[in-house]
């Protein structure tokens, strides 16, 4: 009895050890089939051409044209969109949007794409007040806020805009280091601060502007761009003043971006207070009190208007921009 127990337990080893045999061959033929295959199909892409292979394209994003001159991509960049041109066409080659949570260490997308010459173009933020149009060539792609239905009106969103672009990408399926995508902050954040004027519903402001629609080099598109920025009502409860903010599309020294500021206490008609150049209302500060604001950089913006009397309806007022005192003013149009 004891001798067939050993012999029947000698045939359980030997076929345990041949069916592991079994599987290890099986496993190296396996990974011998795959080494095959691999090496067959970077064969065929030298031999014959490049077309059909995939390369990895390396891209690091950052956003350090701030204020703060450092990296904010993580505190401040929530999506991406990202757009691949053949460089001497001009063409769409691939489009992703990459969830900015799944780039890797150091902010670093891999994107894979033929061997050649590219641009890369990345727009960062958007979360649906921003749209593009003309995307299938670098030369008609416009990005653009959203207007009402009256094509000019633009409603108030905090939602910020960046762009960057990278001319000089070459594939050719060699390890290269990952090519820096810098970004630029392409919106300005306004608060309007009423003082003296009523309660919120007694004024109504707007922004005018030239700056609309950017193509994808960032520079602005004329036909696109004439609109009207509406605010939204912050007001705090209570409070002795009035709050209307605007993000604006990025504004520059000499667009046609205006203020304007109007009554309608007493459910009157709007009387115009203020019709004054954003820009040069924000530039003229800066000049005067030698602030240094570049608005490559700075991006928030603090327009106090004040009446000087409060209980006298025609009296003048103050503007001051982020504290700075800019213009005294009488009412009616400041130029």
């Amino acid at each position: 009895m004891k001798t067939r127990n050993t012999q029947e337990s000698l045939k359980k080893q030997i076929k345990d050890i041949n069916m592991k045999k079994q599987v290890k061959h099986l496993r190296m033929l396996w990974l011998l089939l795959l080494l095959v295959g691999g090496a067959s199909l970077f064969e065929s892409c030298v031999r014959t051409s490049q077309s059909d292979c995939l390369f990895p394209i390396r891209l690091r994003f950052e956003y350090v044209k701030n204020r703060e001159n450092k990296d904010l991509f993580n505190a401040e960049v929530e999506t991406l969109h990202l757009f691949l041109y053949d460089r001497v066409s001009g063409k769409l080659v691939d489009r992703k949007s990459p969830s900015v949570k799944s780039l890797k260490d150091g902010n670093v997308y891999e994107w894979y794409a033929p061997a050649g010459d590219y641009c890369v173009v990345a727009w960062a933020g958007n979360q649906g007040r921003y749209a593009y149009s003309g995307e299938n060539s670098i030369d008609a792609a416009v990005a653009y806020a959203i207007r009402d239905e009256n094509g000019k009106d633009i409603q108030q969103r905090h939602e910020h805009l960046f762009h960057g672009i990278t001319e000089n990408l070459h594939i050719d399926g060699t390890l290269h280091n990952p090519y820096n995508v810098s970004l630029r902050k392409n919106t300005n954040d306004i608060r309007v601060e009423l003082v003296g004027f009523g309660g919120k519903d007694d004024v109504f402001c707007e922004i005018l502007g030239d700056n609309g629609a950017y193509d994808f080099r960032n520079r602005i598109v004329d036909e696109h761009s004439p609109c009207r920025y509406l605010a939204k009502d912050n007001t705090p409860d209570g409070a002795a003043k009035v709050w209307k903010d605007f993000t604006t599309l990025r504004l520059w020294k000499g667009d046609l971006s205006r203020l304007r500021v109007y009554t309608t206490k007493g459910g009157s008609e709007p009387k115009l207070l203020i019709d004054e150049s954003l820009s040069g209302l924000i530039l003229k500060q800066s000049e005067e009190h030698n602030l240094g604001l570049d608005l490559e950089i700075d991006d928030e913006f603090l327009i106090r208007i004040e009446r000087k009397d409060i209980n006298d309806a025609n009296a003048g007022f103050t503007i001051t921009v982020n504290g700075w005192k800019d213009v005294d003013g009488s009412g009616g149009s400041l130029g």
